[in-house]
């Protein structure tokens, strides 16, 4: 092997020797960014949680019951879930009727079923032409909100809430 080629295959020699240092740099940077890319995804996991965490409690529909009583009346129970286990607070029910409905609101008050409340009387209201109700109360531990509706014939009714992501509308029958 003459002088030229000799210097020639030590120069590539550490090339290849310095090529091999660069792509063991290489996987060692793409193993750091696969590992910060996974602690990132579970950093904004937690983010997700905190933020959920940091939110009011809120509440969605559950179920309905709804039954004739001795006067032909349509007494309904609305039950609501709690999205959090955590205490509710105050709750504003608004429930209505269309103005066209030959149907009247009767009563609406919390139900005796759930959880204790507390209320004053002072706290429901039905307007005069039976076609809009309100109900401010608070229960007095974490559970399920549940309502009582009278209703004078069966209708659509819609239910806004204070805790309600969006109104309602439910059908009695």
């Amino acid at each position: 092997m003459s002088y030229k080629s000799k210097i020639l295959q030590a120069s590539l020699d550490s090339q290849l020797t310095h090529i091999d240092s660069l792509m063991l740099s290489i996987n060692e940077s793409k193993m750091v960014i696969e590992k910060t890319k996974k602690q990132v995804i579970i950093l904004e996991k937690k983010l997700e949680e905190i933020t959920l965490m940091a939110q009011p409690n809120s509440i969605e529909f559950y179920a309905k019951e709804v039954k004739k009583n001795n006067e032909n009346n349509f007494e309904t129970l609305i039950q609501f879930k709690p999205l959090k286990n955590e205490p509710l607070g105050l709750l504003e029910f608004q429930v209505t009727i269309p103005l066209n409905s030959d149907s009247e609101i009767l009563s609406l008050k919390p139900s005796t079923l759930g959880v204790g409340f507390s209320w004053a009387s002072d706290s429901f209201r039905i307007f005069d032409d039976g076609k809009k109700a309100t109900l401010i109360y608070s229960l007095i531990s974490i559970g399920d909100p549940i309502i009582e509706i009278t209703l004078s014939k069966p209708t659509t009714i819609n239910i806004s809430c204070n805790l309600l992501e969006s109104p309602i509308e439910i059908d009695i029958k």
